[in-house]
C-alpha cells in the first residue's frame, strides 16, 4: 500500500512498480501482485504480474468506501493463492538449516522437489495498462 497526500503523485507508481520488483526478485513464487494506493482522497488498485501493470481508475475513498472496505476485507482474508502465489511452491524448511532462509520446493503432482538454484526468472515488468 502506498498513501500520501499529495493528489495525483507521479511518483507512487513508479514507486509501487520497483516494490514490485523487488518482491517479483526476492519472491520467484509470486505469480501476480496486488498493491493500493492512496493519494489525497482517491485510492486505486494496480495488478502487477511479470508481463506488465494494470491500473483500476481512481475511487473517492468516502464515495465509494463500501468498494474500499471490500478490498482490505479481501487483503486480510484472502487465500495466499488469491493473493498471486503460486501453489506450486511450498514456503517451508523440509531440512532444516540452522540459521539459513528457508529452502524453496516446488511440488508436482505429489511429488516435492528442492529448488537448488534459479535458472530464470524475469526481472522486468513489461508493459502497462489501464483498466
Amino acid at each position: 500500500m502506498e498513501v500520501t497526500s499529495k493528489p495525483n503523485n507521479p511518483n507512487m507508481s513508479v514507486n509501487l512498480a520497483r516494490k514490485a520488483y523487488a518482491v517479483f526478485i526476492a519472491q520467484p513464487g509470486h505469480r501476480f501482485l496486488m498493491a493500493i494506493s492512496i493519494s489525497a482522497q482517491v485510492f486505486r488498485l494496480h495488478v502487477y504480474d511479470r508481463s506488465g501493470v494494470i491500473h483500476s481508475r481512481g475511487y473517492n475513498i468516502h464515495i465509494h468506501a463500501d468498494i474500499f472496505s471490500k478490498l482490505l476485507y479481501f487483503f486480510a482474508f484472502a487465500q495466499p493463492k488469491e493473493l498471486g502465489y503460486d501453489p506450486t511452491f511450498i514456503y517451508f524448511d523440509i531440512i532444516p538449516r540452522p540459521l539459513s532462509s528457508t529452502s524453496r520446493t516446488i511440488r508436482v503432482g505429489t511429488e516435492i522437489y528442492i529448488v537448488i538454484r534459479v535458472i530464470f526468472c524475469s526481472q522486468l515488468i513489461r508493459r502497462r495498462a489501464t483498466l
